[in-house]
């Protein structure tokens, strides 16, 4: 959103405002929030800490990403992020990686020149092969992640032994059938419509699980419970495949596509 159009907003005694800001906006925007008191609901990028008057509707991953790291047990990645969309997930996970003595290697990919980023992501990823980095984090949006993995497979990168973790909320919006085929894992985070079938239909199956079984199942997917739940999909039906603890509300899904195959979404319960 242009801060002239906030400016004519402003000038209606309007309350709040919807809308989306970019890396150049949001400074010029939460400085006129705050001065004149008035909340602006975003679904855009959060912010670097708390700014009193913008309302962020795109939930919180960094719990559940870092839990999806816990599990799948990454001791050594990469992780691709985009500057324009803050910084503190990064930091979390580097702070992380501290404590837990993990490697990361972090790589700046919010700068790169639309006439060179085609050729830039392939000799990133081929530097990357050469280090042995096969497990990758893409803190990016959706175009810029549809960006790189069509270099991905370019090159060749997207066969079995490759694993990308896509940690924004747009997993299944993209088309990942070329990587599924290829055999690589993908993992993302979704929001989900509770009143979709499938969602619905999944919600139920877990609330008549056995709770001591599988621990929360007597609570729906949105409540709080501390654990994520591991269900796969196959031929038509849901089926429970474990559960594990986890620091954020994570229903995830295991889609199969062909032996050997398959691609994971990790969806947030909200």
């Amino acid at each position: 959103m242009r801060p002239i159009i906030v400016c004519s907003q402003f000038s209606r005694g309007v309350y709040a405002i919807f809308g989306f800001y970019d890396k150049k906006s949001v400074n010029t925007i939460t400085s006129f929030c705050g001065t004149l008191h008035v909340s602006f609901i975003t679904p855009s990028f959060p912010l670097d800490g708390t700014q009193q008057f913008i309302i962020q509707m795109r939930p919180d991953i960094k719990g559940p990403l870092l839990s999806l790291i816990e599990y799948y047990k990454w001791d050594k990645f990469a992780y691709l992020y985009d500057s324009d969309r803050g910084l503190t997930t990064l930091q979390v996970v580097l702070d992380t990686a501290a404590e837990r003595k993990w490697q990361v290697t972090a790589i700046n990919v919010g700068n790169l020149k639309d006439e060179r980023k085609d050729e830039a992501y392939r000799s990133l990823f081929q530097d990357l092969e050469q280090k042995k980095e096969r497990r990758v984090i893409l803190d990016c949006e959706q175009d810029k992640v549809k960006d790189i993995m069509d270099q991905v497979i370019t090159i060749g990168r997207h066969v079995k032994g490759y694993h990308y973790i896509i940690a924004n909320l747009g997993f299944v919006d993209g088309d990942l059938s070329k990587i599924q085929y290829g055999g690589a894992n993908v993992s993302g985070f979704q929001i989900v419509d509770f009143d979709d079938p499938l969602v619905s239909k999944f919600d139920q199956r877990w609330e008549a699980l056995e709770e001591k079984e599988y621990p929360g199942a007597d609570s729906r997917i949105r409540g709080v419970s501390p654990f994520s739940s591991a269900y796969h999909l196959g031929r038509g039906r849901v089926q429970p495949a474990g559960i594990y603890p986890g620091r954020g509300r994570i229903l995830t899904t295991h889609v199969l596509s062909q032996p050997g195959q398959h691609v994971e979404s990790y969806v947030l319960g909200v």
